[in-house]
């Protein structure tokens, strides 16, 4: 019997509240570690704020959001139960949303639609736990620890891509595991997209796949430096990039105005925006300084 594939332990899916318990929205997010071993949570920049950011200052429902919840599989010493989960809950902000917990970009800042929120010192729903910078009580993948990534690989336009996620917050298997959407990818991921590093998929995806992984895979011989003894054979994978939704018709000048559709267009913002802010990212952006950002 093959066991269930390491990616699925690396994602979660999110749930967003603000501060009285009402739920705000259901979206993706997934774990890495930097190079100091601390464990992060990944997701996008508007889950965790409910804004745009290319409108920061307009919330679309005027809540800020303090905690997100998501549940993992507990580990024991024969292996993980499916059936065996316990409710997670982190603190990402304060009622008046000036105390976020998230790392930004150190460059770009909230321009990036991506977060790293450190899971050190949360809290579970049954009971305190120390920290969640271990594997031994939980099935927290990091996804930068996953054995079959070949970082040599670097893909192009046309080549395969997999989004792994929660369409409309459904799970794949058991109760909580995640769902693999193939696409395929639809710009050159080396040249920025709208000035800004990232690129663009073709796959469909759904609501509450906001703040996925994205991982290529190209099928057949790779050689990229010619025919070695570490040539592979095997599909190739790598970890290429953060999902954030999909372009509108709306957003191109061109389009009819008369009733705007949504495409399979999807965003990626590049895997190397998740490393940085990681290892350097400076402290979320404040309510008061997003009111003050013109769109």
């Amino acid at each position: 019997m093959r066991p269930i594939h390491y990616l699925s332990f690396c994602v979660v899916k999110l749930s967003v509240f603000q501060h009285d318990g009402r739920q705000l929205d259901i979206a993706t997010g997934f774990f890495i570690e930097n190079s100091k071993d601390e464990l992060f949570l990944i997701t996008n920049w508007h889950v965790v704020t409910q804004r745009s950011t290319l409108t920061p200052s307009f919330s679309k429902n005027g809540a800020v959001p303090t905690q997100v919840k998501f549940e993992l599989h507990r580990q024991h010493e024969n292996g993980i139960r499916l059936e065996d989960t316990e409710e997670i809950c982190v603190g990402i902000n304060v009622q008046d949303g000036e105390h976020p917990r998230w790392l930004e970009h150190p460059r770009y800042g909230n321009a990036v639609d991506i977060v790293a929120i450190p899971l050190s010192g949360i809290v579970s729903i049954k009971q305190p736990l120390t920290d969640l910078d271990t594997t031994d009580k939980f099935a927290a993948h990091p996804i930068n620890r996953f054995p079959d990534l070949d970082k040599s690989y670097s893909p192009t336009a046309m080549d395969d891509v997999f989004v792994i996620g929660f369409p409309w917050g459904l799970a794949g298997a058991g109760r909580i595991l995640p769902i693999y959407k193939r696409g395929n990818i639809a710009s050159d991921p080396i040249v920025p997209q709208r000035n800004l590093p990232r690129f663009l998929i073709d796959c469909r995806t759904t609501s509450s796949m906001s703040g996925s992984p994205v991982l290529a895979r190209s099928q057949g011989i790779w050689a990229p430096d010619g025919l070695k003894f570490d040539t592979s054979i095997n599909p190739v994978i790598n970890f290429v990039g953060v999902y954030a939704g999909r372009l509108e018709s709306k957003d191109f000048a061109n389009a009819s105005n008369s009733k705007p559709e949504i495409t399979e267009i999807g965003i990626a913002w590049r895997a190397e925006l998740v490393t940085e802010i990681i290892e350097k990212g400076v402290s979320g952006t404040k309510l008061s300084e997003m009111a003050k950002t013109a769109g």
